[in-house]
């Protein structure tokens, strides 16, 4: 580091293999992709999904661990030390990561919430779905009575 003081480093290979994973992963693979795959043609969809996973993801990530690696500083003093003009975009991409935490902040939440009303019983969504059938058979009931 630049200020002299020594850079905290992970406490072993495989609480940053995990946490590397985990960040890779996200929701958009556990939740989105197979709803996309799905709805654009199944096997077809992993043919363009592989090819950007390869050329663009993988290269992608392992440039940011080998810059990180080499020159041991934060994502905005790596862009500043490549590029002072395009320090803006360090923090930029900070920014960015800021905002995609309160995104993932609000999905956990979310989880969290149908986690404890599975529990519940009865299930406020069993609940709604047995109230809204109820109305539908009883309004096609009395469709019935007046002819």
């Amino acid at each position: 580091a630049t200020d002299g003081k020594p850079r905290s480093r992970w406490s072993s290979h495989t609480t940053f293999l995990l946490a590397s994973i985990g960040s890779a992963i996200g929701f958009g693979n556990v939740w989105r992709f197979p709803m996309m795959a799905y709805s654009y043609g199944g096997g077809a969809f992993m043919l363009p999904y592989l090819i950007a996973l390869f050329f663009a993801a993988i290269p992608m990530v392992v440039l940011e661990f080998a810059l990180g690696q080499r020159l041991q500083r934060g994502h905005v003093a790596l862009v500043a030390h490549i590029a002072p003009r395009w320090e803006g975009l360090g923090w930029a991409t900070v920014v960015g990561t800021f905002l995609s935490a309160q995104y993932y902040q609000t999905l956990l939440a979310y989880c969290l919430v149908y986690l404890v009303n599975a529990f519940r019983d009865p299930q406020p969504w069993a609940v709604e779905e047995a109230a809204r059938s109820l109305s539908e058979s009883s309004s096609s009931l009395d469709g019935a009575e007046a002819s």
